[in-house]
């Protein structure tokens, strides 16, 4: 019987993967983290089981953050922030942050490095063998961007990925749109619901909200369902 994980740079993933595997095993190693910067994370899934999860890479932790972390990437850049930061969440301001060849992982949930490495190879053995499923979803994307640059960028995810693996994509019509408009095609399924709050804001890029996870996760169930044929 095929066995799907559920890759993702938010929570997302954690919660595909307890609805859709029924024996209580966890097959995505990155469980429990973030993936901020939505390059790292389009890097990631383009070569997601050929390099990144192959099992040939050694992960490597931050001891400093201004001599370990890259404030190049586009996220660090935009924020102006090593870490990130959030008054609701439950964790460690001083988390793990693993560096994956080039892609930072925070593993925001965590506080021992020792931990997150451990749990990272359990998963990782488990991983093989698997079917991946990709999630990405505007609601996600943690800079904000036009609608053009937003539906430019997810068209990106659906024409690099890894051709191994599956793909869903959570995006209003709107967006959608728009991405049909490029003549590129969504290899999955996205939403057709709006946003639930003002979607803009007055420089007339996207604005996330704390709502858009679970319509983001309601359409990414969507996806799988049509996906597995459940």
């Amino acid at each position: 019987m095929t066995k799907f994980t559920f890759i993702s740079n938010t929570c997302s993933g954690w919660t595909m993967e307890k609805e859709f595997n029924d024996d209580g095993y966890y097959r995505n190693p990155l469980i429990g983290s973030l993936i901020p910067d939505s390059e790292d994370y389009l890097k990631l899934c383009a070569r997601l089981c050929t390099h990144y999860l192959s099992g040939d890479l050694e992960p490597r932790f931050v001891k400093d953050d201004a001599a370990d972390i890259d404030m190049s990437k586009e996220w660090h850049k935009t924020t102006g922030r090593a870490r990130w930061v959030s008054p609701t969440a439950d964790f460690c301001k001083k988390y793990p942050i693993m560096i994956l060849d080039d892609v930072e992982i925070h593993w925001i949930h965590e506080r021992c490095c020792d931990v997150v490495l451990d749990k990272f190879q359990r998963r990782l053995q488990r991983f093989r063998g698997c079917t991946p499923v990709i999630l990405v979803g505007y609601e996600f994307l943690y800079i904000q961007k036009t609608a053009a640059e937003t539906a430019e960028f997810l068209t990106r995810f659906t024409e690099e990925h890894d051709a191994t693996a599956s793909l869903v994509v959570s995006a209003p019509k709107w967006i959608a749109d728009l991405m049909d408009d490029m003549a590129h095609r969504v290899d999955g399924e996205y939403g057709d619901s709006v946003h639930p709050d003002n979607p803009r804001n007055e420089n007339g890029k996207l604005e996330w909200s704390n709502g858009g996870r679970n319509v983001a996760d309601n359409t990414f169930r969507d996806g799988i369902r049509r996906l597995l044929n459940i």
